[in-house]
């Protein structure tokens, strides 16, 4: 909940503060945008199912299916995460950035950065 109002809002000095969870970041932005929201990782496709049913075992500590030797999510290291670089369209990707076609706005990739940043807890 905390998430949807940070989004709608707009980050605040005292919403900075605040560490998304897991539970937001799958829930509110990688199913809607990444998964159930578009047919993108649906059954698989691209190597990669968000669903919202073990997304988290798929994401964090994960290799990627695209870039040999790539983690998709690193805990703790956003710059060093997969999912950050394809989110951010970085040079050295495997493909287009994630999602097509005009990706996810900053506000949304911060967030996933200082979930990542923050540990990459499950909760």
């Amino acid at each position: 909940m905390l998430l949807l109002l940070i989004l709608a809002c707009g980050e605040t000095e005292d919403s900075a503060l605040e560490t998304p969870t897991f539970t937001d970041i799958d829930g509110e932005i990688l199913v809607l945008s990444c998964g159930l929201g578009s047919t993108c990782h649906q059954g698989g496709a691209g190597g990669l199912e968000i669903d919202g049913d073990g997304d988290y075992e798929a994401l964090v500590d994960a290799a990627s299916t695209g870039s040999e030797g790539a983690t998709l999510v690193v805990p703790g290291d956003s710059a060093g995460s997969y999912l950050i670089q394809k989110l951010q369209g970085e040079a050295g990707i495997i493909g287009d950035p994630m999602p097509p076609p005009s990706g996810l706005d900053a506000g949304k990739i911060a967030l996933v950065a200082a979930w990542i940043d923050a540990g990459a807890a499950n909760d």
